[in-house]
């Protein structure tokens, strides 16, 4: 699931949540995915970049996303919480997009360049995040196969049921 903000240099499609099964994964589903995403994100949306935030514990899940091409641009601190008091900090990883030709949306060793200001920001998402995974629990093979960034429509693509838009 994604979507399209930003303004300016700053335009850009934004990963808000992608998952698959765990019986699923290994297949190239994620992959596919992603590439669906950055191909919206950049020949309807015209962005300069594509991010998204990963848990920094999450070395399983920043090693794919190194494999897809994006690099750390920065950690922010506190992205993640529990309610209890139990904080996390979150790598806003981005890979450019052809608009971006020089690179300007990357940067080297974004793992040290700290920010705590977007921090507010991800609240908008992660109500989006929640309300759009109610169903993951009945249908455990549904993997969002597309997203028409900006007003979020979520393609769903259930094994033996056919493409359900939610």
């Amino acid at each position: 699931m994604g979507k399209a903000e930003g303004r300016g240099k700053e335009w850009h499609g934004h990963v808000t949540a992608i998952t698959v099964a765990s019986e699923y994964r290994r297949i190239g589903l994620a992959d596919g995915m992603m590439k669906l995403l950055e191909s919206v994100s950049d020949k309807i949306y015209n962005g300069y970049f594509v991010d998204l935030f990963v848990r920094v514990s999450n070395t399983v899940a920043i090693g794919m996303y190194k494999k897809f091409g994006y690099s750390v641009y920065r950690r922010v601190i506190g992205y993640y919480s529990s309610g209890d008091n139990n904080e996390e900090d979150a790598f806003d990883m981005r890979k450019p997009l052809p608009r971006d030709v020089n690179k300007e949306s990357i940067i080297e060793n974004g793992e040290h360049n700290l920010d705590a200001a977007i921090v507010d920001a991800a609240v908008v998402d992660a109500a989006v995040v929640n309300a759009a995974v109610v169903d993951a629990a009945v249908v455990d093979a549904a993997v969002v196969v597309g997203a028409v960034v900006g007003f979020m429509v979520v393609v769903v693509k259930t094994i033996g049921l056919g493409d359900v838009t939610i």
